[in-house]
């Protein structure tokens, strides 16, 4: 396993989970790796865990959640109201991504604390975008560089 400056967490019970980190592995070079947990449950345990041990705050905390709990709206409201509770892990930014565009649906994970939704129909390329404009500015990311 590689070990890259910077870790996002992805939250997906969907098969595109592995495409997803592949594209974003891809597209940030050695600079991200991405984490996957398969729920809300999975994910807390991580987060709680990471945060618990302080060795591990720097390496492991991510910059960034990409959530997409498909059928459980619930799920992403639990973990998106918990993130936002806690001290450590609130000013993280976390993108909803999902399969439908309802607009009840979307205007009320934003109103939880979602930094963006993306709905799953659009490129990866727009995804990756998204997430450049949500990673800390403290370096230059170089998106499809070779670095």
């Amino acid at each position: 396993m590689r070990k890259a400056a910077y870790t996002i967490l992805l939250v997906s019970n969907d098969l595109t989970n592995m495409l997803i980190k592949y594209a974003v592995e891809k597209a940030f070079s050695k600079h991200l790796d991405v984490v996957i947990v398969n729920s809300d449950t999975e994910a807390m345990y991580y987060l709680e865990n990471t945060v618990s041990d302080t060795s591990l705050i720097y390496y492991s905390l991510p910059v960034m959640i990409l959530t997409d709990l498909n059928k459980p709206v619930l799920s992403d409201i639990k973990l998106l109201t918990w993130i936002r509770q806690h001290l450590l892990l609130m000013n993280i930014p976390v993108i909803v991504m999902r399969d439908s565009e309802g607009k009840d649906q979307v205007l009320q994970i934003m109103q939880l604390g979602a930094n963006s939704y993306f709905k799953k129909s659009r490129s990866l390329n727009n995804l990756i975008y998204l997430i450049k404009a949500f990673l800390p500015r403290s370096r230059e990311w170089g998106v499809g560089s070779k670095e």
